[in-house]
């Protein structure tokens, strides 16, 4: 029905939560790795991995749902890759527009239509910047080479950004802003699942790059992966077009304080 898919596709400005991290691989380049979390969990039965062609030609690949029109998880093979992360609002939201008169537009749907438009990572990062949204949002974004971002959003554009660089040797982004570490602000435990995050990439970062299986081990941990709550985990690498989504971790997996059975 028209109104159930009207719902669906603005159902990110209600809720999700998600872990996203940026680092360094064994090739110099960099990777996306991610999980989304949505209290939503029928939408799994909805998770599809799509390839969107323009003149014949791969524009970008994405993971999304039967039924969303916007993109959360994508990358265009050879430039670059996104994953969007739901931030809480603070404060009231913008009536009608952004401040530049703008129509506000759903955020999956503004991510959209920047993988369509931008070529380029410095092009997109630009973009996912600027564009007004309806919600505030974070975006991580990584390059085929070795640049990575992670964008803090409002309604109205960009408050903050990270890069890596010499003094950030990577990045990880749950659903609080990263300067902040007040316990009493983290209700959806974005402070443990950045502290996890940040334990298991520590041999990795001893050793300069994380492995593609140390990428999977750090997603299928708990409480990064949520049994009832994750409805798909995703690993990108833009330099060498690989991209991969799964919805459950591998029989046997260790993923904290159960294994995962199937």
């Amino acid at each position: 029905r028209p109104q159930v898919l009207a719902m669906l596709s603005l159902q990110y400005e209600a809720y999700c939560a998600c872990t996203a991290v940026v680092t360094s691989t064994e090739d110099g380049s960099v990777a996306l790795a991610r999980t989304l979390d949505w209290e939503f969990p029928e939408l799994k039965a909805l998770n599809i991995d799509v390839r969107v062609h323009r003149g014949g030609r791969l524009l970008y690949v994405a993971t999304t749902w039967a039924g969303y029109i916007g993109m959360l998880t994508a990358q265009r093979p050879g430039r670059y890759a996104a994953a969007v992360n739901f931030r809480e609002r603070h404060g009231a939201q913008t009536p009608g527009g952004g401040l530049s008169g703008q129509p506000l537009l759903p955020v999956g749907l503004a991510v959209r239509l920047a993988l369509e438009r931008c070529s380029t990572y410095t092009e997109f990062v630009q973009d996912v910047a600027t564009i007004p949204v309806m919600a505030p949002f974070y975006c991580m974004v990584a390059s085929a080479t070795w640049e990575g971002a992670q964008i803090t959003r409002d309604e109205n554009g960009e408050l903050s950004r990270r890069q890596l660089g010499d003094d950030i040797t990577h990045l990880i982004q749950a659903n609080m802003d990263h300067w902040d570490d007040d316990e009493s602000r983290d209700t959806q435990e974005s402070l443990v699942r950045c502290r996890v995050a940040t334990k298991m990439l520590q041999a990795a970062m001893a050793r300069g790059y994380a492995t593609e299986a140390e990428l999977w081990g750090l997603l299928w941990k708990h409480p990064i992966y949520e049994k009832d709550y994750t409805l798909y985990c995703t690993v990108m690498h833009p330099s060498s077009g690989t991209y991969r989504s799964m919805c459950d971790p591998p029989e046997g997996m260790e993923i904290g304080d159960q294994q995962q059975q199937q």
